[in-house]
């Protein structure tokens, strides 16, 4: 963690705590996280990969670390760029076609 995103485990465990062991987004527990279903970059020395619950969520400009997510969050997160107009207009469009048309 220190190497990608300069935090230590005990921040890490901080985040952790501090968003009592959920996800920042939806409020997954950790522990009913399918760890088989957790990604990650190949590590490049060929060890394995340690896998987490939560992944380490950072703006991807300024490095600053901004919470832990579940891996499907994460990954929504980053399919919309990390963008917050795109988001609002996601939605928007789920709000509109939730609603059947014409009254």
């Amino acid at each position: 963690m220190w190497a990608k995103y300069r935090i230590t485990p005990e921040q890490y465990d901080r985040f952790r705590a501090e968003q009592q062991f959920r996800c920042g987004i939806c409020g997954a527990k950790e522990a009913d996280i399918d760890l088989s279903k957790v990604g990650g970059r190949p590590r490049k020395d060929g060890r394995t990969l340690f896998k987490v619950p939560l992944a380490v969520d950072h703006d991807h400009t300024t490095g600053a670390v901004r919470g832990l997510l579940c891996p499907p969050c994460n990954a929504g997160l980053g399919a919309f760029g990390d963008d917050p107009d795109r988001l609002r207009s996601a939605i928007a469009y789920l709000t509109a076609i939730a609603r059947p048309h014409g009254g």
